[in-house]
């Protein structure tokens, strides 16, 4: 582990955007939560789960896309989260003064986009309109990508 040229979580970080990146964009995100469920997962804890695994892109395009009648976000809203995160971790292995502000950048799109979800979840609980999969996805969601943003804002190395 002392023999890494970056923080261990770099890595972390790369591992999971890649993967939840490669399975949203592939569609199988539901066949993953299947799996859960046959387990025997309890459905808030695979929504949970979806969220902290960053494989909750589909249900916030649903929550803003659906809100404002556009399929187009809808489609778009996934498509250009993985690629960004993709993206997001290749400038993580570049060294170059922009990185930082790419990554940061994308992380913190990823959390107003996921409060903006939140929101408008929020103002659908008030109104009567339960969905405590999505609201639990999203907090989670919320939860993962604001803990990144916290640990690379806090991180020396990523400054150049």
């Amino acid at each position: 582990m002392r023999d890494l040229r970056y923080p261990a979580g770099v890595y972390c970080y790369g591992i999971l955007i890649l993967a939840s990146a490669v399975v949203t964009l592939a569609g199988e995100h539901r066949a993953f939560f299947r799996l859960l469920q046959n387990l025997g997962l309890p459905e808030l804890s695979i929504a949970a789960l979806s969220g902290l695994l960053s494989l909750s892109w589909y249900e916030l395009a649903y929550v803003v896309g659906g809100g404002l009648k556009n399929v187009s976000i809808f489609l778009a809203i996934p498509i250009a989260g993985s690629i960004g995160g993709i993206v997001s971790v290749a400038a993580l292995f570049i060294n170059s003064s922009f990185r930082s502000r790419l990554l940061l950048g994308y992380l913190a799109c990823c959390l107003l986009l996921g409060i903006l979800s939140l929101g408008v979840l929020a103002w659908r609980y008030v109104r009567g309109i339960e969905d405590l999969w999505r609201i639990t996805s999203t907090i989670g969601f919320l939860l993962v990508y604001a803990s990144w943003f916290v640990y690379f804002l806090r991180l020396p190395s990523l400054k150049g």
